[in-house]
């Protein structure tokens, strides 16, 4: 709802904005008291995440500090001139929490279960897969990037239609 809310306010204006505004700082507050107790019932239920915090204290506390800025930022910045810095807030916020799971549980890919080798295909696998994915990627990269230039800019009052 928060990266909801940040795209909304950054791509609309009068009503619908107002609207992104009061979604924003309602989702804010329960979405870091959710991640808050996220943390401290995996910290106290699972030993493998007390391990980790205990291994990789600082930078898990970079982590934290920095949802805790982007949050701060988020905050501050709902309802001034600048609707790109909410959307950068939301999604630092959203990124610092993947960042930290995926600090929590590599080289896991089944958490404190399967490692990343244990789980990987063969070579030859990986080749095809590379290469499918070095064919496709700019294809879907020019459709985004073509999508995000129709659709620039702020949302007509009266909407797309014409």
């Amino acid at each position: 709802m928060v990266l909801g809310g940040a795209w909304l306010y950054l791509k609309t204006i009068e009503r619908s904005r107002r609207f992104a505004e009061r979604a924003l700082r309602l989702a804010l507050p329960p979405f870091l008291m959710l991640f808050g107790l996220a943390c401290v019932t995996a910290a106290s239920m699972q030993p493998g995440v007390r391990a980790a915090w205990l291994n990789h204290t600082a930078s898990l506390a970079t982590i934290v500090g920095t949802m805790a800025l982007a949050a701060i930022l988020l905050s501050v910045s709902i309802g001034k001139s600048s609707a790109l810095r909410p959307l950068m807030a939301a999604l630092l916020m959203v990124g610092s929490g993947i960042a930290g799971l995926a600090v929590l549980i590599f080289p896991n890919i089944i958490p404190f279960r399967v490692t990343l080798w244990e789980a990987s295909a063969s070579r030859l696998s990986q080749v095809f897969l590379l290469t499918g994915a070095v064919l496709v990627t700019p294809v879907v990269l020019a459709y985004s990037a073509f999508a995000y230039w129709v659709f620039r800019g702020k949302t007509p009052v009266k909407g797309w239609e014409i």
